[in-house]
């Protein structure tokens, strides 16, 4: 691990080890397993930054769902996901969900990527579908997730501290989340590397291969603000550190990425 890598880490387990010496009534709610389904429905508006070379910000408007019976839960956020309450504080789980992360990937919620030359004739990646298992205890939360379709073969880590810092106790709620991700050198290759046979030095298309794991270090802020019990008004703002071994695929051109999410909800 090289020492920025390192760096982010030790922040991030400083931030841990500060937030848990200061416990609030968000923390200590315990989860809830009531019975029968919840579901909500909308529209969101996402505004999104990506990092490939020559690409402007995109802006898509998608429908939003979520349904929750019992301790499964369905939707865009996960396709399908299982939690098993252990303690007040502490919660297991395992789902299934998509990961998309390569240039023009077949299930977008964009139409317009850039039409730089470096991506003549470059065919993006499959879709894969991805296994994932985590622990939450309390604002902390660790995860491992693997690619079962072998698109990639790729496995990945995850450890995000979600801290809440306004509570208005009539349904407002705004919260920081800082997260770290690391991926194997597998995930590199699949969506930023170029093989021999994509290469095209004419287009600035150069092989490029790696052999290390990749960080991906980002911060986000969400809010959710009740109009009533029905209606509600969510969004979600982030910002994503790239790993060198990222940028310095020639598919990218900046070294971050910024996402925006709206979204009008309403829960029945």
């Amino acid at each position: 691990m090289n020492s920025k890598k390192l760096l982010y880490v030790v922040k991030l387990l400083i931030l841990i080890l500060l937030a848990k010496q200061n416990p609030t009534h968000a923390q200590q709610t315990p989860m809830q397993n009531s019975e029968g389904w919840r579901i909500k429905v909308g529209a969101a508006a996402i505004a999104s930054a990506p990092a490939w070379v020559g690409n402007d910000e995109q802006v898509s408007a998608v429908p939003y769902f979520s349904a929750q019976y019992c301790n499964w839960s369905f939707g865009v956020e996960n396709l399908v996901k299982y939690q098993l309450p252990i303690t007040t504080e502490f919660t297991l789980s395992w789902g299934l969900n998509l990961r998309a992360d390569g240039f023009d990937p077949e299930y977008s919620l964009f139409n317009t990527w850039s039409k730089d030359d470096v991506f003549d004739g470059y065919e993006s990646p499959d879709t894969e579908l991805l296994l994932h298992s985590n622990a939450q205890w309390s604002w902390l939360r660790i995860g491992i997730a693997y690619d079962v379709t072998d698109n990639s073969g790729a496995s990945s880590g995850n450890v995000s501290l979600t801290v809440p810092v306004f509570d208005n106790h009539r349904g407002m709620q705004i919260k920081v989340t800082i997260a770290a991700d690391a991926f194997s050198k597998q995930y590199v290759n699949y969506y930023y590397g170029i093989t021999s046979q994509q290469a095209n030095l004419n287009l600035g298309r150069n092989k490029y291969l790696v052999d290390e794991y990749a960080v991906k270090v980002s911060m986000g802020i969400q809010m959710i603000y009740p109009f009533n019990r029905q209606w509600s008004l969510m969004a979600n703002v982030k910002y994503t550190q790239l790993d060198d071994v990222i940028v310095d695929s020639p598919l990218i051109e900046n070294d971050n990425e910024q996402q925006a999410i709206m979204a009008l909800v309403y829960s029945f």
